[in-house]
């Protein structure tokens, strides 16, 4: 016989039955009967309660897995359990959802949840994972993940659960959340920081535009970006630069669009852009855009996206760059339009200073030809106005040679004595004895000695001032057909001397009063023909304000001077007219002059050419009729090298 039933054998129990024992009469039939009617309905009735409380407990727990798996999609945080022994990875719906796994398809093992980590990851991932599992410690690592056909970055944390009986490590659960955009941000941040340091600093239009495209290209994954420039004069886009994530890429791309230069409203994604002014892409694959059709098929681009540089609200250039992804595997947010809106705005910017810099210096350049003109014309004029004086000089001496010859009587003389001479050679001692002419002749003789030598003596110093004067005229001439050179080198000179030739070019007289204060005698590197000119022009304009003067010493100062390491200093100073204060701030503009023939060229020549050889010149004056200090500063370097 079976074994008794628990409740059977408890209701026995109580009314002092057994197998052995039953009721003896019907009473006790009857009770037994009711003890255990009445246990049945107890059971039923705990099995009802229990029934209830499981299926309370059951729709409350579905409750919560839903406010859960609700909770993680808004979150878009999910949950994971890797388990042990089984091998086993699990994740939530969101979890699923983040890595692009399909909800219906079976748990997948961890050797399968390794296959969609990003190749380059997947070490990493490994090893991150099995170290926190070795040394029972947390897991924290932000991993790429395939997701279709794109890339994601997410952060996993987790930590392991130990069994309660034996302490070892039989899960790693944890959490999964998709970083992205985040990562996305922070790239984006970097970027737009990134390209306003490039457009903020001295690199060549090349430099930028190539530093520009790898930049937006490697932000944001993208293969290949081309920088087509606005030509004004040709009516067409040049393509200015290109960048490409490798070597095939590019000459792909060169040999599937050969054009340097094509037309806005002929190729189709340009037009849309140079039309509208607003970003356009589009996919290649879908729209069998002829432009790319060798690209997408050589090289599987799938997208071309087009950005505007705009200024003065039309678009002067267009950003074309070329993408793997299809435009609905990577939707292009409305964040990635406005970070590159904002570099073509700082672009389009940079492009409007770089053009007006080389329309600036095209005019600097052809102020300063004209300047050098008008200057050498006046050089050319003082020059000649100095070598004038000079042939007045010359003229004089040549005069006092020409009329000493003519009127010289010495000559006569000794003509006179010789032919007395010849005359008695045969009775010369007699004749000098006792003839009273012959007597007279060693006395004539002396006198004769004397007047030739006081003639060779005047003769001598008109010959040297005559040779002085022509070696005068010879050097001012020299020292002006330096300033005919255009270019000029850097070379070791001394400003000491290019002093001295500035002032033989411009010409002074005996009643200025000139001091030369050099604490600084050394050579230095510097452009001969530019620090020539901007002296000259220096002089020239002290030389003017001392002559417009009414003191009656006129002095003029000549100071060089080290300023520190690095920096030469050279200080004109006179105490002529002087610089009215409101004249201060214009006097190096083009065109300003306060002298009645002045062009207003001098010092704003001598300002650009300071600056272009990395140097500076200002002016300090107390006002009118109080003289003025004009200071020259110059880098200061030792070794010559051409300019």
């Amino acid at each position: 016989m079976e074994k008794i039933h628990n409740i059977l054998f408890r209701q026995l129990k109580r009314l002092n039955l057994s197998e052995s024992k039953p009721p003896k009469t019907i009473e006790d039939w009857q009770s037994f009967l009711n003890h255990i009617h009445r246990a049945y309905l107890d059971f039923d009735q705990n099995r009802l309660m229990n029934n209830r409380s499981q299926e309370i407990a059951s729709r409350e727990y579905q409750e919560l897995y839903r406010n859960l798996e609700d909770a993680e999609s808004i979150a878009h945080i999910g949950s994971w359990i890797i388990d042990l022994k089984t091998n086993v990875a699990r994740g939530s719906a969101e979890a699923d959802r983040i890595i692009g796994k399909d909800r219906e398809a079976s748990p997948s093992t961890f050797e399968e949840f390794l296959e969609i980590v990003y190749p380059a990851d997947q070490d990493f991932c490994q090893k991150s994972i099995q170290n926190s599992i070795e040394q029972g410690i947390n897991l924290e690592q932000e991993i790429r993940v395939k997701v279709a056909d794109t890339i994601r970055w997410v952060r996993m944390q987790g930590r392991p659960v130990f069994n309660e009986k034996d302490h070892h490590i039989e899960k790693l659960q944890g959490t999964i959340i998709d970083i992205t955009e985040n990562r996305l941000e922070i790239k984006r941040k970097s970027m737009e920081e990134r390209v306003l340091r490039v457009l903020a600093g001295t690199e060549s239009l090349v430099t930028v535009i190539r530093n520009v495209l790898q930049t937006i290209c490697e932000t944001f994954n993208w293969k290949l970006g081309v920088f087509w420039l606005w030509d004004e004069e040709k009516q067409l886009l040049i393509r200015q630069e290109i960048w490409g994530e490798n070597t095939e890429i590019i000459n792909t791309y060169l040999e599937s669009i050969p054009e340097t230069t094509i037309s806005p409203h002929s190729h189709f994604l340009i037009r849309k852009v140079w039309e509208t002014s607003h970003p356009h892409w589009l996919g290649i694959t879908k729209e069998k855009v002829a432009e790319y059709k060798e690209l997408a098929k050589k090289l599987g681009i799938h997208t071309v996206y087009g950005f505007p540089v705009i200024t003065h609200e039309k678009p002067i250039s267009v950003l074309e760059m070329l993408d793997f992804y299809s435009v609905s595997d990577k939707k292009i947010t409305d964040l990635t339009i406005e970070s590159i809106s904002l570099i073509s705005k700082q672009l389009g910017l940079f492009l409007e200073k770089k053009r007006a810099q080389e329309h600036e210096e095209r005019l600097n350049q052809e102020l300063i030809l004209t300047a050098r003109r008008a200057g050498m014309a006046e050089v050319a004029t003082s020059v000649l106005h100095n070598v004038g004086n000079i042939l007045n000089s010359v003229n004089v001496s040549v005069n006092l040679l020409q009329e000493k010859l003519e009127n010289s009587t010495l000559l006569a003389g000794f003509v006179k004595i010789n032919r007395q001479l010849k005359e008695h050679v045969m009775d010369f001692n007699q004749y000098i004895m006792e003839n009273p002419q012959g007597q007279q002749l060693p006395k004539y003789l002396n006198l004769l000695e004397e007047a030739l030598t006081e003639e060779r003596v005047n003769v001598a110093e008109e010959i040297k001032s005559l040779s002085k004067n022509v070696e005068h005229i010879k050097e001012v001439i020299s020292t002006q057909q330096l300033l005919v050179t255009t270019v000029g080198y850097v070379e070791s000179v001394s400003i000491a001397t290019l002093i001295e030739d500035a002032i033989k070019i411009v010409g002074f007289n005996i009643n200025y009063a000139i001091a030369y204060l050099y604490t600084y005698q050394e050579n230095v590197s510097l452009n001969k023909v530019k620090t020539m000119q901007i002296l000259v022009n220096l002089v020239r304009n002290a030389k003017d304000a001392l002559m417009e003067s009414t003191q009656e010493i006129k002095k003029l100062t000549f100071e060089i001077k080290q300023k520190d390491s690095n920096t030469i200093q050279v200080n004109i100073t006179d105490n002529g007219v002087g610089i009215q204060p409101e004249n201060m701030s214009r006097i190096f503009s083009f065109g300003f002059t306060t002298k009645k023939k002045g062009h207003g060229f001098g010092l704003h020549t001598s300002a650009l050419l300071a600056k272009e050889m990395g140097g500076s010149i200002k002016a300090i004056s107390e006002g009118q009729g109080k003289g003025a200090t004009f200071i020259l500063e110059l880098p200061l370097k030792k070794e010559s090298i051409n300019e």
